[in-house]
């Protein structure tokens, strides 16, 4: 080395030392304290845990729409329009824009057992005899030896 690459070489060597000195953290693994980690107080029993009697005229508790719950708690005041079913002309119109085919069931059936077809591939393979599997030319040359010994 030269005079004047030698000070920027133990530069450069100090430098990458220093760094992978800082890069070790001691080896000691810090995990938290399980205790710790929740910052909330933990659930406490109320002091009244008796069931409510039911009111009179109030709906039981089993009939009470889960969806409507939702929608009065987030539109107070207002009623959930439930959707009317589709009078006698929409259903014409659906059914001459989108017929349905009558044969729709065997069609999926048909294309389910095509599948399990492809799928057998794999299951024939594995129980195929290992004389299947021999080279073409084997059998040439073991027919042209016996036509050769005879």
């Amino acid at each position: 080395m030269t005079v004047r690459t030698r000070p920027l070489f133990t530069t450069a060597l100090l430098l990458c030392v220093s760094g992978a000195l800082a890069a070790c953290g001691g080896g000691g693994k810090l995990s938290p304290d399980e205790f710790e980690v929740v910052d909330r107080a933990p659930l406490v029993i109320p002091p009244e845990s008796e069931l409510r009697p039911p009111r009179p005229g109030e709906p039981r508790a089993q009939e009470i729409d889960p969806g409507q719950q939702a929608y009065d708690a987030l539109f107070p005041g207002k009623r959930l329009r439930r959707q009317t079913p589709p009078s006698d002309g929409e259903s014409a119109v659906l059914l001459r824009l989108f017929p349905s085919e009558p044969d729709v069931r065997s069609n999926v059936a048909q294309k389910e057992l095509e599948v399990v077809k492809k799928a057998l591939l794999l299951s024939d393979l594995l129980e195929a005899d290992d004389r299947q599997f021999r080279p073409d030319n084997i059998l040439i040359e073991r027919l042209r030896s016996e036509q050769g010994g005879n």
